[in-house]
């Protein structure tokens, strides 16, 4: 298929994949949720052949296909987070599996999770060993990307982390043995690309029970300070990504940036403060703009408060 139809059907597939969950939960009639599933196995299938190749030709069709991935594994996981929720799965999709507990007739929740570990073992996979048909200046968009996945999975899924962790580690292993020149990444780079991640989880509040280890890692890779200093660091690295400002020791070359994306926009801009802000459609732009959408009333103002007054 061309590749900018490919493109707009990855785009499509990752904006209705949880409406599709939340249809298919609904559906009352055996034989119908059986040929729904069958569908989505297709556009599973396709993407998983996508993420094993590299797609060396559409480097950008990668890109997306692991966005696809992050959104099927955390609609079909847990939330670790009692949600508050704004906008009903109705209109949002499914966002965890807990938008399905109410009515699933004839979807098997389990069998979801399983596929979404799966994912998530693929995606491990390919951090550790990418596609060969990628090209040596392709291997470093598809390590990237990979990693940027895993790491927003991690931060919104804990429970998941482990193997995760387990390929950070091996990544820094072996990042300490790849010649500088090498054309398909440094070792530098690569090194580079794990620890900005494992500096992402230790700024979130909901590793918490892995900081210990997340400083440990860095402390082996050079970074020094307790965990208190090390996580002070990594939340003000990741405030300045935020803010599109250069943290105050890099050179002033390094400071000229683009102006900042925004933060909170379709998921084209990567998570910001991740699951305590920002978790499955209820970041406070999305709200506004379900609400604006669907002519609902703000659920954030008190009751009688007349906007712009």
């Amino acid at each position: 298929a061309d590749g900018i139809v490919r493109e707009l059907a990855l785009r499509c597939a990752c904006a209705a994949h949880g409406r599709a969950l939340y249809l298919l939960a609904q559906e009352a009639d055996a034989q119908q949720c059986r040929h729904e599933e069958s569908v989505l196995k297709q556009v599973r299938d396709g993407v998983k052949e996508i993420l094993a190749s590299g797609c060396p030709e559409h480097p950008e069709l990668f890109k997306l296909a692991t966005r696809w991935a992050k959104v099927v594994i955390l609609s079909q996981t847990s939330s670790p987070l009692l949600l508050r929720v704004r906008v009903p799965a109705e209109l949002r999709g499914v966002s965890c599996l807990q938008d399905m507990e109410t009515a699933r007739h004839h979807l098997d929740l389990k069998a979801l999770q399983d596929d979404a570990e799966q994912m998530l073992t693929l995606l491990c996979g390919l951090a550790r060993t990418p596609p060969q048909a990628a090209k040596a200046a392709q291997v470093r968009t598809v390590l990237a990307a990979t990693l940027r996945c895993l790491g927003s999975v991690g931060r919104q899924r804990p429970t998941l982390l482990r193997p995760v962790l387990d390929t950070w580690a091996g990544l820094l292993r072996n990042a300490a043995t790849v010649p500088d020149g090498q054309a398909a990444g440094s070792g530098s780079r690569l090194r580079r690309l794990v620890l900005e991640e494992i500096r992402n989880l230790l700024a979130s509040d909901l590793t918490a029970e892995w900081h210990a280890e997340l400083a440990e890692m860095l402390g082996s890779a050079g970074a020094m300070g307790s965990l208190d200093d090390l996580a002070t660091q990594a939340k003000y690295i990741q405030i300045c990504s935020v803010a599109g400002k250069a943290p105050l020791d890099e050179p002033a070359a390094k400071r000229l940036r683009a102006a900042a994306p925004r933060v909170w926009a379709d998921g084209g801009a990567e998570e910001a403060f991740d699951a305590e802000a920002l978790l499955s459609g209820e970041a406070e732009d999305a709200c506004r703009r379900f609400e604006a959408h669907f002519g609902l009333p703000s659920q954030r103002e008190p009751p009688g408060h007349v906007p712009g007054t």
